[in-house]
């Protein structure tokens, strides 16, 4: 394995966080709407909606359950090309 030299060991450790400056105000303001996740509880806004999953859609997801189990359980050749499908890009 090559030894790094101390030149390098140096520099990272050394490194800077980006600074603001030369950036458009633009440029700032989109970085700190992208940087949204990263807040503290404190100062975050509470949501208001609240997401629930469709009926199909919780149907779908127990029908893709049972149809992993019964792959695992049995290793259905049937099972397996559904998955495959399932998974498949189309």
């Amino acid at each position: 394995m090559p030894k790094s030299s101390p030149k390098a060991k140096t520099a990272t450790a050394t490194a800077k966080a980006p600074s603001d400056r030369g950036r458009t105000k633009t440029a700032l303001a989109s970085a700190k709407k992208n940087a949204g996740g990263r807040q503290n509880a404190r100062t975050s806004k509470p949501k208001d909606t609240v997401r629930v999953p469709d009926v199909d859609a919780q149907q779908q997801i127990d029908e893709l359950r049972a149809l992993w189990n019964e792959f695992k359980d049995s290793r259905s050749a049937e099972a397996r090309e559904r998955l495959i499908l399932h998974y498949a890009p189309s």
